[in-house]
């Protein structure tokens, strides 16, 4: 029936295929039902065209040596692939459903591939069974509908990789979870690309869904960091400080808790006795005496650590230095003094002065808007 055209409509119901089924460039002008019937040898409907609707529902392809091909196929109307059993996997690249096509508890053993494919209007998979890998390369979707929870008739909806180049939708229903990731936390995707995470994360936050947008863009940057790790320990690093910091634009106020927390441990440093010289207190015009020990007050000691963490260079604080001698950091616990650690003042004053280079400027980014949440990263990244 190569390249047959069927001015009505074609009628397999229940029919069984024991040979090759060739049916390549067929057109048949108004339906094409084919429920529960068996195929049992190769399958081709490459090309064809079906001007009202195609109705496969429960029909079974057994042949496990090569996929049932809808290559180039275009259904008019609605495509019914309900509860189809494709043991060989499947083939629709480049096909084109002008309405609705549903596989609801379709079942795919092989790998199968939507590559190019257009479906103008929704593409039902919620309860489809993907045992092998599936590509959407380049699938174009008016409403793309996966499963809601991950999972399709008792099992895994996604078993293999998924392959997520370049596919577009207007809507989408998905557990992003199980899409993105294998159940060991591996990517499930099969090329690290940000566009399939940008889509759907762009999709949330044009439906006021915040916080999905933000998880999807999270699992983006936890998989770039992974392969960063892999591929350029330096690339990694500083990603990594835009990951604690700001936990990619998500977490900003983490920058506010970050500081407080390292000016507080400076003052509880500086208070220690010994941990700063400071100049005499004579003011008598001249050179000022040799700087002396000091125990400063807690008060004293915050002005020292806020003028160390300041990038820029101000009065508070300024008249004390902190001690290059090692201090000991304790406190006493019935009435024993237990020791914390062990530290050089001038050596904290470091880590002070060069994490207020890297964390002042960024929290005026934030107070000007230009790092929030959802931005997912620094802006150079």
């Amino acid at each position: 029936m190569t390249t047959a055209k069927i001015a009505g409509s074609l009628f397999l119901t229940e029919g069984e295929f024991n040979g090759s089924a060739q049916l390549p460039g067929i057109q048949v002008a108004y339906n094409f039902k084919a429920e529960r019937a068996r195929f049992k040898d190769r399958a081709n409907f490459s090309e064809s065209q079906t001007g009202s609707f195609i109705d496969l529902t429960g029909t079974r392809f057994e042949f496990t040596q090569r996929p049932a091909n809808f290559e180039r196929a275009t259904v008019i109307g609605g495509g019914f692939f309900d509860r189809v059993h494709f043991a060989g996997g499947a083939k629709f690249e480049s096909a084109h459903f002008v309405t609705d096509a549903t596989f609801e508890g379709a079942v795919f053993d092989g790998a199968v591939s939507f590559d190019r494919a257009h479906f103008d209007q929704s593409g039902h998979f919620e309860r489809s069974v993907f045992k092998r890998d599936v590509s959407f390369h380049e699938a174009a979707f008016g409403v793309f509908d996966l499963s809601p929870d991950g999972l399709a008739v008792g099992q895994d909806q996604f078993q293999g990789r998924v392959n997520l180049e370049g596919c577009t939708y207007h809507g989408i229903q998905v557990h992003w979870q199980s899409l993105f990731r294998t159940p060991d936390g591996n990517s499930r995707l099969t090329a690290i690309d940000k566009q399939p995470y940008s889509t759907l994360s762009k999709f949330y936050q044009a439906g006021g869904n915040g916080d999905l947008a933000d998880e999807v863009d999270l699992e983006w940057h936890r998989v770039k960091r992974q392969q960063m790790f892999q591929r350029s320990k330096a690339s990694w690093l500083l990603d990594c400080v835009s990951w604690l910091t700001t936990n990619y634009g998500v977490a900003v106020d983490r920058l506010v808790g970050i500081s407080v927390f390292i000016v507080l441990l400076g003052m509880l440093i500086f208070s220690r006795p010994d941990a700063v010289r400071g100049e005499g207190s004579d003011g008598s015009p001249g050179p000022q005496p040799a700087l002396k020990a000091s125990r400063l007050s807690h008060w004293d000691a915050l002005a020292v650590s806020l003028h160390q963490f300041l990038p820029l260079d101000v009065p508070l604080g300024s008249q004390w230095t902190p001690a290059s001698s090692p201090i000991g950091v304790n406190f006493r616990y019935r009435k024993r003094e237990v020791i914390l650690f062990a530290i050089r003042p001038s050596t904290f004053a470091t880590v002070l002065k060069i994490s207020g280079y890297i964390l002042v400027p960024l929290e005026i980014l934030v107070l000007n808007g230009l790092l929030r949440s959802g931005d997912a990263g620094f802006p150079w990244q």
